[in-house]
């Protein structure tokens, strides 16, 4: 009868202890996540606090517990949702609108954190303002391998980008690019006493082209992560023999998720009397939920209007902070292209030789986290138009912005 008992004793007491693991309600969610919460003990927290949004219990406290412990932990990508819906549930909440910002503002998305900077008051740090106003220059040299007539290159590009109210922002940009040819001339001339074959001379005579772009790139912020832009291009192109002008446009539109960017645009261009219609698409992933780690790929697919011809460019980018304030980039192209524009319409390739592939490395770094300076060295591998002969540009650019605000 005793061991009878004992085993009944030690049944119920297994029973009681699942009972009491089933009985997870609101209590139980609530008083769990406000100790770790307080604790901060963001590990154990933000899988405890997803188990009760899970479970059916979606409230204000717990949003915003699972929001700081992603910040706390540098996921700003993953804490963006947890603040929006917790602004759901109290609308004029300062601190949730407070930390949304500066959870935009860690993951890159500056623009749409401007549209909260009005809506709280900063305890900390600087002051943000609704208003952007940036001023970047870039500069551009590459060199000729020399196997073609194709000799180096120079662009210059100064800018000025500002905000009009709190979710429009326009850059206007200036370009300069000067592309240096040597041309070789072959003459045959008799010889001085009129017998034997004829003399050969060359000569290398050098001549170049300049353009000169004036760009205007608009975006506009939607709702939650959305962002539609438009990018404006006219160039005045003067060659030796003759002068041009050039009109491109691109538009696009785009989406942040806590761990990726996806965009999708379209455009229309007139290079020297020809029509190009493209498309590019872009995808950005996050794996750790911020910025210190990204994997970049894009496509360029691009049509010539009545060719039937379906040119092509994909590129890959691999990046992450290596320091507090700097970040290194490397990246990779391949496909067959010419007259196309990349990134959102904001450069153009508008020489006829054919891009076939392009590799380089990028060095970032923010000066005290406001103002980014870089550093990139490519190598660009092309296909000449007219002899279909193949050369190299190796090029260094660098480039700045200046945060006024």
């Amino acid at each position: 009868m005793k061991k009878l008992s004992l085993s009944t004793l030690f049944l119920l007491i297994w029973l009681g202890s699942l009972a009491g693991q089933s009985e997870r309600d609101f209590t139980f969610y609530e008083d769990s996540t406000l100790s770790l919460y307080q604790q901060a003990r963001w590990d154990q927290l933000a899988p405890l606090a997803r188990e009760a949004l899970q479970e059916g219990f979606d409230y204000y406290y717990l949003r915003m517990r699972l929001g700081i412990a992603y910040f706390e932990t540098k996921r700003p990508q993953r804490a963006i949702p947890q603040f929006y819906r917790a602004l759901r549930h109290n609308t004029d909440d300062p601190v949730a609108g407070e930390y949304l910002y500066y959870s935009l503002l860690y993951a890159g998305r500056a623009d749409e954190a401007r549209l909260f900077a009005d809506a709280f008051p900063v305890k900390e740090g600087r002051q943000p303002h609704s208003g952007t106003l940036d001023l970047f220059a870039n500069a551009t040299y590459k060199w000729s391998d020399g196997r073609t007539e194709v000799g180096n290159l120079e662009d210059y590009s100064l800018g000025i980008r500002h905000s009009l109210g709190r979710r429009l922002t326009f850059s206007h940009t200036y370009e300069c690019l000067r592309q240096h040819f040597v041309e070789t001339i072959v003459t045959e001339e008799p010889p001085g006493n009129g017998n034997g074959p004829p003399v050969v001379a060359t000569e290398e005579r050098p001549y170049h082209f300049d353009q000169q772009f004036y760009r205007l790139n608009a975006q506009l912020q939607l709702k939650r992560g959305w962002q539609a832009g438009f990018t404006f291009n006219y160039a005045w192109v003067q060659s030796e023999d003759h002068d041009f002008e050039e009109q491109y446009y691109f538009g696009y539109l785009s989406k942040q998720l806590p761990a990726l960017q996806l965009k999708a645009g379209l455009g229309h261009s007139n290079f020297h009397d020809t029509y190009q219609r493209q498309l590019g698409f872009d995808l950005t992933y996050y794996p750790l939920y911020n910025t210190d780690l990204y994997v970049h790929g894009s496509c360029i697919l691009k049509e010539e209007t009545g060719s039937g011809e379906l040119q092509h460019l994909t590129t890959f980018l691999l990046g992450g902070r290596i320091a507090p304030n700097t970040w290194l980039e490397g990246r990779a192209d391949i496909g067959r292209i010419n007259y196309f524009q990349e990134a959102l319409g904001t450069v153009v390739y508008n020489i006829p030789d054919e891009l076939k592939s392009r590799a380089g490395l990028t060095l970032a770094h923010w000066i005290r986290g406001r103002h980014p300076v870089f550093l990139s060295l490519q190598l660009e591998e092309k296909e000449r138009w007219a002899t279909l002969e193949t050369y190299r540009h190796y090029s260094l650019t660098i480039g700045s912005l200046i945060n006024l605000r």
